[in-house]
């Protein structure tokens, strides 16, 4: 969020400098300026290419076990791959303990996105002695997408009205060697 701003304020004030110096005159970088303005609000309105309505964020702890119930980072990797064939943006949330349930020591976001297949900038992991799912509710309501995970967040309602809305929580289920979602 830093450039597109740094962008959008530099673009201003190159414009305005250019525009006092030599006038409004199209041979020159107010136009240019102008652009550089609308491509900076773009990249603000529309973050990290994330569209609105087009992401699922992956409750990456939950999907973890849907394959006969064991922690399997490669349940959560088929899960993405299929959210990006449905042309869907994927965000996966873990909780801190993912790094121990899959492996012998912690795991970042950096690691768990390379397994996964994903930009770091949508891999996240809460904070140690905090739930994903608040986090993950949040990311999805912000970005007005919907969640994978067979979690109904009861728990959650109160603070997000939006897990009780039909459609925003996406069923999945492991049956007959293959991942299913209710997509």
């Amino acid at each position: 969020m830093r450039v597109p701003l740094t962008l959008l304020l530099f673009s201003l004030l190159a414009g305005a400098t250019s525009a006092f110096i030599w006038g409004f005159n199209a041979n020159n970088g107010v136009v240019f300026s102008a652009l550089c303005a609308v491509a900076a609000l773009i990249l603000i309105v529309w973050p990290s290419g994330l569209r609105p309505g087009k992401t699922v964020v992956i409750d990456g702890s939950n999907v973890l076990y849907w394959v006969n119930g064991t922690p399997n980072i490669d349940a959560v990797a088929h899960v993405v791959e299929m959210v990006k064939d449905a042309k869907l943006t994927p965000i996966v949330w873990f909780d801190a303990n993912v790094g121990y349930l899959i492996g012998q020591h912690y795991l970042g976001p950096s690691q768990l996105a390379k397994r996964l297949g994903l930009p770091r900038s949508r891999v996240f992991v809460a904070p140690k002695g905090k739930p994903a799912d608040a986090h993950l509710l949040k990311t999805a309501a912000r970005q007005k997408g919907r969640v994978i995970s067979n979690d109904n967040f009861r728990d959650w309602a109160e603070q997000f009205p939006v897990v009780t809305s039909q459609g925003f929580l996406v069923k999945g289920r492991y049956e007959k060697g293959g991942i299913y979602l209710d997509l």
